[in-house]
């Protein structure tokens, strides 16, 4: 299995970078620890949608893989999200590399 050499403090910055970067107001909050759910910085429903999908891009998830994140969890917290990441990831990075992936899907 893949395994990234990215920190829990790395992986709250682009789960917050990527749901800041679907926010469609200024109502955003970033989430400070892994505990915290998704819904805490306030992302609608679409939001959260974009935000497994450019999760899902980053770590190159297969689609197929992407939508059983929703049918095996009912919390989604920053544990939950990393830990199917860490599961079904076919890319690898160090933290100079996911800066540059995320910076890259973002456009």
């Amino acid at each position: 299995m893949p395994s990234n050499s990215i920190t829990d403090a790395e992986f709250i910055d682009v789960i917050n970078k990527l749901s800041e970067y679907e926010h469609n107001d200024d109502n955003f909050v970033p989430i400070t620890s892994l505990d915290q759910s998704i819904l805490d910085t306030n992302l609608d429903s679409l939001g959260v949608m974009m935000l497994f999908m450019w999760l899902d891009t980053t770590f190159g998830v297969s689609e197929e893989d992407g939508k059983k994140f929703f049918e095996d969890n009912k919390d989604i917290t920053g544990h939950t999200i990393v830990a199917f990441i860490k599961k079904y990831q076919t890319r690898c990075y160090t933290a100079e590399e996911l800066e540059h992936s995320v910076r890259s899907v973002m456009g």
